[in-house]
């Protein structure tokens, strides 16, 4: 296959959108088109974030010669999120 699939849902959004920017479009096919660019986001975004892991592991053995740099970091990474969550939707508002 010339294009994976991945690819693909990153250029249906983009295709689709070419189509809506025409005058007269109706509500429905906007609608269509928003759902399809989130789902090519959601792809893109997947897709970051597991080039970014090689990435940052990369360069972490590259200047310490161990992973612990790009590890600490993951590790502070998911604390942050968890805390936001945690202030966001867990605690208790007074």
């Amino acid at each position: 296959m010339l294009l994976h699939r991945s690819a693909l849902l990153l250029l249906v959004p983009a295709v689709a959108t070419a189509v809506v920017l025409e005058p007269g479009t109706s509500y429905g096919t906007l609608l269509l088109t928003a759902c399809l660019a989130g789902v090519g986001g959601g792809n893109f975004a997947s897709s970051i974030g597991g080039v970014l892991v090689n990435f940052a592991f990369r360069e972490s053995f590259l200047a310490t010669r161990n992973g612990d740099g790009a590890y600490v970091a993951f590790v502070a990474a998911y604390g942050v999120c968890a805390g936001v969550t945690w202030t966001a939707y867990v605690r208790r508002r007074a």
